[in-house]
């Protein structure tokens, strides 16, 4: 019966100590932008490195989506939290109109799009075509 009294007292204590407020942290409001500053720059015959700002300062991850001669946009690339940069060089093909963006997202649930960036993969270089939009 004492180790039972003695594992409960512990027990306790613990909870308490692990329930306690830490004075010294400082509270930072958790906030979920969409990034923005989407650029893409080839970088293959089929390849493309994407850039972007992070607005974000809670995100556990960042999706990259592609979307394909207009067609819907798809998750393709994951990246971890405060990335900046993702490349793609999966299923891509010369002479292909193909448009990015990319969101921020928290707990499995995206937020707010980047701007998108559309790009055609042209042999020896790439058309990027008019500026980034909505």
């Amino acid at each position: 019966m004492k180790r039972s009294a003695l594992f409960c007292s512990l027990l306790g204590a613990a909870l308490l100590w692990g329930c306690s407020k830490d004075d010294g942290s400082t509270n930072v409001q958790p906030n979920l932008n969409a990034p923005s500053g989407l650029t893409g720059t080839r970088v293959g015959r089929t390849a493309v490195q994407l850039s972007w700002k992070d607005n974000s300062n809670s995100e556990e991850n960042f999706w990259v989506e592609r979307s394909e001669s207009s067609g819907p946009f798809v998750a393709r690339i994951f990246r971890p939290a405060n990335a900046t940069t993702a490349v793609d060089s999966d299923g891509l093909f010369i002479d292909t109109v193909y448009q990015y963006r990319v969101c921020a997202v928290r707990y499995s649930d995206p937020r707010s799009y980047s701007d998108t960036v559309t790009i055609i993969f042209t042999l020896p270089y790439p058309r990027l075509v008019g500026q980034p939009s909505r």
